[in-house]
C-alpha cells in the first residue's frame, strides 16, 4: 500500500495534477484502485492520460511486474477510478 500512497501523493502534492487521490489496495488480489478528483488535464478516460500513465508505470517499476491500467467514471465521491492490476 505504501507505493500506491506515495504515487497518489505525488500526483496531488508534487505534480499538482489532481486535487485529491484516495487509494484502495488489495496486494493479495494484485489490485490498486485510486479514486481521483479534479484532474488538471481533463477527463482520465482519454487515451494516454498522464495520471493513468504515471500510476501504471510507477507501480510496474516499483513492483517489477507488468501492470494493466483501466480508467472508468466514478461515483459522486470522485471523478474517475483508476484500477491497476498485476500478477506475480
Amino acid at each position: 500500500g505504501r507505493l500506491a500512497d506515495q504515487l497518489a501523493e505525488g500526483l496531488v502534492e508534487q505534480f499538482e495534477l489532481l486535487d485529491s487521490a484516495t487509494t484502495d489496495v488489495d496486494p493479495a488480489g494484485g489490485r490498486v484502485s485510486i479514486a481521483v478528483a479534479e484532474s488538471a488535464y481533463g477527463p482520465l478516460e482519454r487515451f494516454d492520460h498522464p495520471v493513468a500513465s504515471f500510476l501504471g508505470v510507477g507501480l510496474a517499476h516499483g513492483l517489477d511486474v507488468p501492470v494493466t491500467v483501466e480508467t472508468t467514471p466514478a461515483d459522486d465521491r470522485a471523478d474517475s477510478l483508476v484500477t491497476c492490476r498485476w500478477s506475480e
